[in-house]
């Protein structure tokens, strides 16, 4: 392997394991043969740089290649790195190492390094995710002391042109409980010795989490380059069974994840974690007791909304208690969408005056579970506490950039929109909910965790309050009785509930399960001997005979649907007329307001969401006005058909052929276009044939 290192400030780590590598390439048969350095000048870097020199001559020239650059010589960034790139390329390196290097990458950098096959690794001073950009230290001692976080760390990954958001190689961690000053986080992270010795060991000082994790990232990448066998990735639920070793990564007030230990040869299993959903359920950050058949009913509510919107996380999540998932860098934050204003935001309301919330302006002369006109949302930190932040405060931390936090903020919405959309047509009403996001190995924001959960929402259903308030109650009332109760292995005190409490706990993860699942496939009374009246659905011994079948029926149904496209809220009475019809034939209709005119962009992104659906069966219906430009703009862009429905029919023909005055632009595929009680049979058709 031929290594370059790109180095400014002080230059120590690329010193440091300049030296190691060459200890390695001893043992290593010479694995690595070339070594080289771009480096800004001062008297730090350039004294370094001269002791390598004169170690070369004794080492038979393993250090070669020194480039001495000075950025101010260069108009911008851009020029500055085409010059490093055109002086390295000769040299034909497999790797360039960022160790401390001050610039950012321009995406012409990479383009040109990936035609040359140039892998570009950079390290950097945190867990991915926790924060990007520079001044780390600081910011994380601060994120510690403010009960954010417990533990950080640092990685080396792969450089892509979303800024420390690359693939990770490797990564080490540090437990901060055990930093007593900043000094002391600084020195375990950073080091504090001038040197390594020739045979690797350190002669004074401590190394550091830096170096120590860019010189195994290093050895790991060396592992990976002799071996080229590809393994077929089978993981249904019979694998769980023969994934043995797994190991306990983390435990959860409800879910214990594991993952393959090191020494297991199923590497195949490296990239996935394996959840298993408890009987544990919590309030007030307690673990207080089991509930028998929760942990199971929890994951089937959880696995029907992850198949049901396509979320990529979960790979398998049918086989009981247990759940499948890729491994992703999650995003220490929960972002929490309200609906109604309750709880405490409604204190903060009625008895504090707050009138705005994260840049929301709350309308006056609202009462208690008010409708907000639009939904909003309040994240807060995800840590030791969970602590209100704002956006800006997101952004201004380096939790997440502006583009990134844009991202977070319009997924969740449109998540949620299309979440209470479908729990409206089962007779359920949002409170709010919670969302959790990360980051996947290319850097791309995606959803993981909970979704519309009674662990993590609060719903009202059949008039009814869904959600654990009646435990947090008893909490409050029986704190010091809980207490008493010892802490199991798993953080459970254990505690047995009152069969009231325990009943209306268990009967809200039931009747939202038999909500999702009965609705679609019109089962009702399958117990209803046991249940006695015919409102009756299935129950959980029957989700415990049949629970892969009712899953994958009501899974199989709700992946045929219609996703209506209106102007504006304006053709709000045409759109019911098109979901009225479509009701009658039991096909479930997802409704969007959005003008192609003024609001592209949103169309865009909204058509992509549901164009990556790849397993579902879909039919477009557009309701925009006079205008063909929405039917356009849809046709033009997803691969399913589009039926144009304008709403008025005086200016419109009406037919069941693309001859009509509603003609698309040259180029443009043609919508089909229907009145509005011709569409549901069309799309009966279309969807079940």
């Amino acid at each position: 392997m031929r290594i370059i290192f790109l180095t400014s400030g002080t230059g120590s780590t690329a010193y440091n394991i300049s030296k190691k590598i060459y200890n390695y390439n001893l043992l290593l048969d010479d694995v690595f043969t070339n070594l080289g350095f771009v480096y800004e000048p001062n008297v730090e870097i350039e004294t370094r740089i001269e002791n390598l020199k004169k170690h070369n001559s004794d080492i038979g020239n393993f250090y070669g290649n020194f480039y001495r650059i000075v950025r101010t010589d260069f108009n911008t960034n851009e020029d500055f790195h085409t010059d490093i790139f055109n002086t390295i390329k000769t040299v034909k390196p497999n790797i360039i190492i960022l160790a401390g290097w001050m610039h950012i990458i321009p995406t012409s950098f990479i383009k040109n390094a990936e035609k040359l096959g140039i892998k570009i690794i950079n390290l950097h001073p945190t867990l991915q995710y926790q924060l990007i950009g520079r001044d780390i230290y600081p910011k994380i001692w601060k994120m510690y002391q403010e009960g954010m976080i417990r533990e950080t760390g640092c990685i080396v990954h792969y450089v892509s042109n979303k800024l420390d958001r690359g693939e990770v190689i490797h990564e080490l961690k540090l437990d901060l409980t055990t930093c007593a000053t900043f000094e002391d986080y600084h020195t375990k992270m950073y080091g504090n010795c001038s040197d390594i010795g020739d045979i690797g060991d350190i002669n004074n000082g401590i190394e550091g989490l830096e170096k120590k994790c860019l010189s195994e990232a290093l050895l790991k990448l060396f592992e990976k380059s002799k071996t080229n066998k590809k393994e077929v990735l089978d993981i249904t639920p019979a694998t769980f069974s023969k994934v043995n070793g797994l190991v306990l990564k983390h435990r959860g007030k409800v879910r214990d994840i594991y993952e393959v230990s090191n020494g297991n040869s199923n590497a195949i299993y490296n990239d996935y974690l394996f959840v298993m959903t408890s009987d544990r359920i919590s309030a007030n950050d307690i673990v207080i007791a089991y509930l028998p058949q929760k942990g199971y009913l929890l994951n089937q509510i959880n696995a029907f909304w992850h198949k049901l919107f396509g979320i990529d996380q979960m790979v398998c999540g049918t086989n009981a208690e247990l759940m499948v998932i890729r491994k992703m860098r999650a995003i220490p934050l929960e972002i929490i969408v309200r609906r109604r204003i309750t709880g405490s935001l409604w204190k903060a309301y009625s008895q504090n005056g707050l009138r705005t919330i994260n840049g929301y302006e709350l309308r006056d002369g609202m009462v208690d579970g008010d409708l907000f006109d639009e939904p909003i949302i309040t994240p807060t930190t995800k840590g030791t506490h969970d602590i209100p932040i704002t956006f800006a405060e997101i952004v201004e931390r380096g939790i997440l950039n502006k583009r990134e936090m844009e991202i977070v903020r319009d997924k969740a919405c449109g998540l949620f929109k299309i979440g209470e959309n479908y729990m409206k047509r089962l007779g359920i009403e949002m409170i709010d909910t919670k969302f959790e996001f990360a980051f996947d190995k290319d850097g791309n924001v995606e959803i993981i965790d909970e979704l519309f959960t009674p662990d993590s929402s609060r719903f009202i259903v059949d008039g009814i309050r869904m959600d654990k308030d009646i435990l947090r109650r008893w909490a409050n009332e029986n704190e010091a009785f809980i207490l008493e109760h010892p802490i199991g292995e798993d953080g459970c005190h254990a505690v047995q509930l009152p069969t009231q409490v325990a009943n209306r706990l268990r009967s809200n993860y039931s009747s939202f399960l038999d909500k999702l699942l009965a609705n679609q496939l019109n089962i009702k009374c399958i117990d209803e001997d046991r249940y006695g009246n015919d409102n009756a659905y299935f129950g959980v011994d029957y989700y415990n005979r049949n629970k892969e079948t009712i899953l994958n029926i009501a899974i199989s149904k709700m992946n045929k649907y219609v996703v209506i496209l209106a102007g504006s809220k304006s053709d709000n009475e045409h759109v019911e007329k098109i979901r009225t019809e479509l009701a009658k034939v039991d096909i479930l209709a997802f409704v969007h307001y959005s003008s192609a005119h003024k609001n592209t962009e949103d169309v865009m992104e909204l058509l992509q969401y549901y164009e990556n659906q790849h397993s579902a069966k879909i039919v477009y219906i557009t309701c925009a006005g006079l205008s063909n430009a929405l039917s356009g703009v849809v046709s033009a862009n997803v691969s399913r058909p589009v039926i144009a429905c304008p709403p008025f029919a005086d200016k419109a023909d009406y037919q069941v052929n693309i001859h009509s005055t509603l003609q698309m632009p040259s180029g443009v595929p043609s919508a089909c276009i229907l009145r509005p009680d011709n569409v549901a049979g069309f799309c009966k058709r279309i969807l079940f044939s």
